[in-house]
C-alpha cells in the first residue's frame, strides 16, 4: 500500500526553519484552487523523475504538477530547477523572479 502523501505538501512547508518564510508559503498555499489527490500514476512517475536526482518531495510536487497538465511550477530551490531542466517533459519549473522578469518582457 502506498504512503497516504495527501499531506506531503504541508509537511515540506512545516519543515521550513525560517518562521516568516513558512508563513509566508503558508499564505501562498492556502490560496490554491484545488488538492491534487495522490494516485499510482504520480507516484510511478514521481520514482522514475527520481532516478534523475529529484528529491522525493520535489518528484512527487514535478509529477503532481504534469498531471494536472500545468504549464509552470515555481520554485526558489536551485537544484530542483537545475534538476528539472534537464528531464523532458511540457513542464516548466522555473524561479518565481526568473520567470516573472521574462513574462513582463514579451508584455
Amino acid at each position: 500500500m502506498a504512503p497516504d502523501w495527501k499531506c506531503c505538501f504541508t509537511y515540506e512547508i512545516m519543515k521550513t526553519p525560517d518562521f516568516n518564510k513558512k508563513n509566508k508559503v503558508l499564505n501562498v498555499y492556502s490560496i490554491k484552487k484545488e488538492e491534487i489527490p495522490f494516485n499510482d500514476e504520480i507516484q510511478n512517475r514521481a520514482l522514475e523523475l527520481q532516478k534523475y536526482g529529484l528529491k522525493a518531495l520535489d518528484s512527487l510536487h514535478f509529477a503532481s504538477a504534469e498531471s494536472k497538465n500545468v504549464s509552470v511550477l515555481l520554485t526558489v530551490d536551485k537544484d530542483f530547477v537545475t534538476i528539472a531542466k534537464k528531464i523532458k517533459s511540457s513542464l516548466l519549473i522555473e524561479n518565481p523572479g526568473i520567470w516573472y522578469m521574462k513574462e513582463i518582457e514579451y508584455e
